[in-house]
């Protein structure tokens, strides 16, 4: 009975990981400054609110998916993945799933990707008071991305 029930588990995730669907997560809802978010990974707010990451748009049916085309970074209602809340690159989006989202030195959130320069999501913002400061961007359970500056 028991080595069924190990053995129905282990099937589940291999099938899990083994879905073309499948998608990585980050440990956490914060990227730290020199941390990438890869395309296949997604920050998700502290109480599992929020999910923010790459997407490719369904146009038919208004659907946010893991497809290939046009990539798009944004963030969405974890239970209800049917539209964006809010999109970073709307007018530039990257062309395929080589994207990447990391905080620079500057302080500025871009997102780069293959054969194209960086997209700036923050360009407004002022550059670190020293070197001790680390840069830290967090999905809030509010659905808002808050970009601080604290001390290492």
């Amino acid at each position: 009975m028991a080595s069924s029930i190990s053995i129905s588990i282990l099937l589940i995730a291999i099938f899990s990981f083994s879905s073309p669907d499948f998608v990585a997560y980050a440990q956490n809802d914060t990227l730290k400054q020199g941390q990438l978010l890869r395309d296949d990974e997604q920050l998700i707010s502290a109480g599992g609110i929020f999910r923010l990451g790459f997407f490719s748009a369904d146009s038919n049916a208004g659907l946010i998916g893991t497809g290939a085309g046009a990539r798009y970074l944004g963030i969405w209602f974890e239970h209800i993945p049917v539209y964006s809340v809010w999109v970073a690159n709307r007018d530039t989006p990257v062309p395929d799933s080589s994207g990447g989202l990391t905080i620079c030195k500057d302080g500025k959130l871009k997102i780069t990707h293959q054969g194209g320069p960086p997209i700036v999501i923050n360009s407004d913002v002022e550059s670190p008071e020293s070197s001790g400061d680390s840069i830290t961007a967090t999905l809030l359970d509010s659905g808002n991305l808050v970009v601080r500056r604290g001390r290492l």
